[in-house]
């Protein structure tokens, strides 16, 4: 690889990301509010440099996701904390949407919050696994004639779509089966011929495609054959340096290719991980970044969505699975194992 978006002639050492690491899962612990959600913000401009609290349930996923990977003692009782405030967020038929029912934004429950909440509590008793099985009707009832998974529940075309990284949270959901054969083609169609730019309403960024399948490899056996095409894209990415200046996307490359890809981007990685430390506050959290947007279809976007604490989130997510790597990379700043 000839270059990357990043400056990889300082290599952190090992103690050096470790505290990045821990700087940051205490960063998220201090801003997960007492209800166990965490913060949220939108904004008219997409780079939201004004934007305002935005209660939601779908970051706390993200939350979650982090606190697993952090997997220490401090942060049981969030993981906790946040998957009964995802409790008290679901409606019945174990369906969510993106804001609770108010005056003020009247939106449908979907399938991505469904599906990435129904993620997130997994593993939290078996009393919520019975629960959460009745909404698998509900995610197939709205299926297009391909078997690709509609984004809105209860919407007809063209107020409704298809987008692939729903359709790859879907299917990390609900698992590799003949139900989401239709979803899983969608999304592995993209992805061999290229055609992922575009093929997501909300997402801004097609990393979040490949973070999100990268995911969903654990339970996808097709997604994990696919993820050989994911690496070539992510590095080609960070050799345009188009994703220099992003503390998300810098997240989202990092943690895709730690789960995709071997010694061959062992580089491109160390370059990312250096990037998030030396982007990181002194109060161990990352820049708000507008993650996703909105409205649903037909119009344009005029909303952006993002936090520090998601950022966070997905920072804490890579560093995580970096550090925590079987053979971790760096003895001392410079000197692989």
């Amino acid at each position: 690889m000839r270059s990357v978006d990043v400056d990889s002639r300082a290599i952190p050492a090992a103690e050096e990301v470790r505290a990045a690491f821990e700087r940051a899962v205490r960063f998220l612990l201090s801003r997960q509010l007492e209800s166990g959600e965490l913060p949220m913000h939108v904004s008219g401009d997409r780079l939201m440099r004004v934007s305002r609290r935005d209660p939601t349930p779908f970051a706390t996923t993200f939350a979650i996701e982090a606190f697993r990977v952090a997997d220490t003692g401090d942060v049981a009782g969030a993981i906790r904390n946040a998957q009964n405030f995802l409790l008290g967020e679901m409606e019945p038929g174990a369906r969510w949407r993106y804001w609770r029912v108010r005056p003020d934004r009247a939106i449908p429950a979907d399938a991505d919050d469904t599906a990435c909440a129904s993620v997130a509590l997994r593993g939290s008793g078996t009393e919520t696994a019975g629960v959460l099985a009745a909404n698998r009707e509900t995610l197939l009832r709205h299926r297009d004639p391909a078997g690709r998974f509609y984004t809105w529940f209860g919407v007809a075309p063209p107020r409704n779509d298809v987008d692939s990284v729903v359709n790859a949270n879907v299917a990390r959901y609900l698992g590799d089966g003949p139900a989401t054969q239709g979803a899983i083609d969608f999304v592995i169609d993209l992805l061999e011929h290229g055609r992922e730019e575009n093929s997501h309403r909300y997402y801004v960024d097609d990393l979040a495609l490949y973070h999100a399948v990268a995911r969903a490899g654990a339970t996808v056996g097709r997604f994990e054959q696919a993820s050989r095409l994911l690496a070539p894209r992510i590095l080609a990415r960070l050799e345009r340096g188009d994703v220099a200046g992003s503390d998300l996307l810098t997240a989202l490359a990092l943690s895709a290719l730690l789960r995709v890809d071997g010694v061959s981007s062992e580089q491109p990685r160390r370059a990312l991980v250096e990037r998030l430390l030396e982007r990181q506050g002194a109060d161990g959290g990352w820049a708000c970044e507008a993650f996703y947007a909105g409205p649903p279809p037909p119009g344009p976007l005029t909303v952006w969505f993002g936090s520090r604490e998601l950022t966070t989130a997905l920072g804490v997510e890579a560093l995580g699975l970096f550090v925590r790597r079987p053979a971790h990379p760096f003895t001392a700043r410079g000197s692989p194992v």
